[in-house]
């Protein structure tokens, strides 16, 4: 394992992360993966083998989520166009043959034997290679899966003379429990900012719904997932980052990520662009009426976040209550 525990970045999504993520990857003590790695938590990946091979095991469910997996890992996440994670290639960025072998060690381990049959989940009528899982304890494929990942990372962390990886993926702060079950001393830095300018912003987006109702539905059924692990886990340590503040007062909000994150040096500020933060570009995007939508549905959040004055979205606090 690295030297600290893991850094895990999330967020609601259009709310900073790729921008504290590109600070934090130019830090001399951080390795940070520069962009989505997605396969912890999304399906089909990490979060899908710990249930299906432990609590939710059956044979079929074994092969299955492991043909599913070993294709994400050595077909999708090899080409750098290839759906559904277009634009980078994790293993040309960890180096091959270093992930290739690492990633078929590990589905070794997880399936030692294979054979060629059929089964009820698999499509043809010709045979395949069928993976056989055996059932496991959550506890001991927990321990298998957070060896493999914290492996892939390490790696290229240490031959750029780093001592900690952090991983951005937003809606890594809808995991936490998951992803403190697998790596117990992992520290995660909540990047939050008004919520109307990140309705305004999942307006842009071909993935997210394309009319303010459903756009704030959407985002609102995020902050819920997030007040519920903020429930359920009190006591993991998390950072909450205001966009606007870091956009303001850069130096001040990163000297105490430096104290939270335990860090020997302050980070480097001198190439700091924060010209496309886009603060309280849900004025200028959002017809008025719309405003009035944002205005009554988002009102909890709007002051839980801090957010209370309408026009520009300012407020005096830092922290999420």
């Amino acid at each position: 394992m690295s030297e600290k525990g893991p850094i895990f970045i999330g967020g609601t999504g259009r709310s900073g992360t790729t921008l504290l993520q590109q600070i934090l990857e130019k830090h001399p003590e951080i390795f940070c993966i520069p962009f989505e790695s997605r396969f912890i938590i999304d399906t089909p990946g990490i979060i899908d083998l710990v249930h299906h091979l432990s609590d939710g095991w059956t044979s079929a469910n074994g092969d299955m989520v492991i043909r599913r997996f070993s294709r994400l890992m050595l077909i999708d996440l090899k080409r750098r166009w290839t759906f559904p994670y277009r634009g980078f290639s994790l293993s040309k960025f960890l180096g091959e043959p270093f992930y290739s072998q690492s990633v078929r060690a590990f589905i070794g381990e997880l399936a030692p034997i294979t054979y060629k049959g059929r089964t009820a989940l698999r499509r043809g009528y010709l045979p395949q290679q069928i993976f056989h899982a055996p059932k496991r304890l959550r506890t001991e494929i927990i321990a298998i899966c957070a060896a493999f990942i914290d492996s892939l990372f390490s790696q290229k962390m240490k031959k750029e003379g780093k001592i900690v990886w952090a991983e951005k993926t937003p809606h890594n702060i809808l995991h936490i429990g998951f992803l403190t079950e697998m790596f117990p001393s992992a520290r995660f830095i909540n990047v939050y900012r008004d919520p109307r300018d990140i309705v305004a912003s999942l307006l842009t987006k071909p993935w997210a719904p394309n009319d303010v109702r459903s756009a704030t539905d959407w985002l609102i059924s995020v902050y819920e997932g997030c007040d519920e692990q903020r429930r359920e886990f009190p006591d993991v340590p998390i950072f909450n980052l205001k966009l606007e503040a870091l956009v303001e007062k850069p130096e001040a909000e990163l000297d105490r990520l430096v104290d939270f994150l335990k860090l020997g040096s302050p980070f480097d500020l001198s190439s700091l662009n924060l010209t496309k933060s886009n603060t309280g570009r849900w004025i200028t995007d959002i017809e008025p009426s719309d405003q009035d939508v944002l205005q009554e549905r988002l009102s909890n959040y709007i002051e839980q976040y801090g957010y209370s004055d309408k026009s520009t979205g300012e407020n005096s606090e830092n922290t999420v209550g």
